[in-house]
């Protein structure tokens, strides 16, 4: 009896064990079963779904003309490789990374005024409204060969930042070489411009020089005057040649007479 009774304690404490062991190894499959699914989650999240594969089976006609298609262009889910001398930052966002760049803009230097010398004038120190007064010289115009326009009457009017303009009064130009167009512009300061082509029969610049008819105050007295684009003609004063003012829609005349920096050049643009 006493033999029956230790074996049946044996098996009772062997049964309670195995009893436990399975419970452990059911407890540690769930477990890892968890830890799966989590990693493939997480790994799926930053995977675009793929395109649904198109199915190149056409369907049975049904009558004999051609079936009308629609080809839409497929839109590409692949993410651009970018460059970026910050590198990329990516963050998550739902199923999709959404690439972020840091791009820093080149720094740009503040033009610095240049001291004008002997006989010279700064554009920084012209005045703002402009000032209006007469130019010190003779003025002439060729275009092409030919000379449209010769004064020492000229008006030139002086803004800050900008090289001189210069208005030659209408009797010392050859006005048969103008001709009018329909575009005009307007001035804050002296109004509404009306402009003209510049034609000698064998060559025609278009837009080329500009008036007022009608100025605002206080620049009447450039009513009728005519100003000329340098950067399209040859335009000297006492014989030195212009040079035209940065920028195409600027019609200033640059001579050694002043300094810059000027409006249209570098860096000037918000000036």
């Amino acid at each position: 009896m006493v033999v029956e009774d230790v074996v049946l304690v044996v098996e009772d404490v062997v049964v309670e064990e195995v009893v436990v062991l399975v419970a452990v190894v059911a407890v540690v499959v769930v477990v890892v079963d968890v830890v799966v699914v989590v990693v493939v989650g997480a790994a799926s999240a930053g995977v675009p779904p793929s395109p649904p594969v198109a199915n190149n089976t056409a369907p049975a006609s049904t009558s004999a003309s051609p079936m009308p298609t629609n080809d839409l262009p497929t839109r590409d889910r692949s993410i651009p490789t970018v460059c970026s001398t910050r590198g990329p930052r990516t963050t998550r966002h739902g199923s999709r990374i959404r690439v972020g760049l840091s791009i820093r803009s080149p720094r740009v230097e503040s033009p610095q005024r240049i001291e004008p010398g002997p006989a010279q004038e700064s554009v920084w120190d012209y005045p703002r409204p402009p000032r209006l007064e007469p130019v010190d010289g003779r003025v002439q115009v060729w275009f092409d060969g030919t000379l449209i326009a010769d004064t020492t009457n000229a008006l030139q009017v002086l803004e800050t930042y900008h090289p001189p303009t210069v208005y030659l009064p209408p009797d010392d130009v050859y006005t048969r070489a103008l001709r009018p167009v329909g575009r005009s512009s307007y001035c804050e300061w002296k109004g509404t411009a009306s402009y003209f082509d510049i034609d000698t029969g064998a060559r025609r610049a278009e837009r080329a020089a500009w008036t007022y008819f009608d100025p605002s105050s206080p620049y009447e007295a450039l009513a009728g005057y005519i100003s000329f684009y340098p950067s399209m003609l040859d335009c000297t004063i006492d014989g030195e040649k212009v040079v035209p003012q940065p920028g195409a829609f600027y019609g200033g005349w640059v001579t050694s007479r002043v300094t810059g920096p000027f409006k249209g050049s570098a860096g000037m643009d918000g000036w």
